[in-house]
């Protein structure tokens, strides 16, 4: 859960959660997200808010890392368009994603993810889908006798109609306050011209419960 909102003219402002559960064989999980409040200006001195559109996934672990190999997993999503197209707090349209995630450790304090992946967004007025390819490198390093890690990671996505193609970088703090409770704090910046210029994120990953 957390908090992330878009330094512009916009002043965009939502506070995503999202839930994961693992199966005993820790291969195959189920993640069901939510944009949270969603708020931001109009344009016309205004604003836009309500509660934003809900993802539901599954995620399997095809491979686990090894001295040569990475772990590699596949996840398909769904977002439920639940939240109001008609006063702009989303398309009121559903998308469908598909992302392959690489991840390996590469020495005790570095870890490396590679994740590719393709969406077929659901056009609001017009009907049909855009089609949007994605891809993000990132590398984790943990501050040596600390609590403390640095991610840096760059993402893309390719133009659809109306927005050419976005490019941005993200640099962020971790805290371990214990292995399965992290508190995390990053800065998203635009590098292409239709990506957000500054983003603030901030936000808690911890271990809930054993269902089973």
């Amino acid at each position: 859960m957390g908090a992330q909102s878009t330094l512009n003219q916009t002043h965009q402002l939502w506070t995503p959660a999202l839930f994961k559960l693992t199966s005993g064989n820790k291969r195959l999980q189920f993640r069901l997200a939510n944009d949270g409040y969603n708020r931001q200006q109009d344009g016309a001195g205004g604003h836009i808010d309500g509660i934003g559109d809900t993802y539901a996934a599954l995620q399997y672990l095809a491979a686990k890392q090894s001295a040569r190999a990475w772990d590699m997993s596949v996840r398909g999503t769904v977002k439920l368009p639940g939240a109001s197209g008609r006063r702009g707090v989303g398309t009121g349209k559903a998308d469908y994603g598909f992302l392959r995630l690489a991840g390996k450790d590469m020495a005790p304090a570095l870890h490396l993810d590679a994740n590719p992946g393709y969406s077929s967004l659901g056009r609001p007025i017009v009907g049909g889908f855009d089609n949007q390819a994605f891809a993000a490198l990132s590398a984790t390093i943990l501050i040596p006798k600390s609590k403390w890690g640095y991610t840096n990671e760059i993402v893309w996505f390719s133009a659809v109609p109306g927005v050419g193609d976005q490019v941005t970088t993200v640099h962020g703090l971790t805290y371990s306050v214990r292995p399965w409770d992290v508190w995390d704090a990053a800065s998203q910046f635009g590098i292409t011209r239709d990506a957000p210029r500054w983003q603030i994120l901030a936000g808690r990953t911890f271990f809930a419960a054993r269902p089973f």
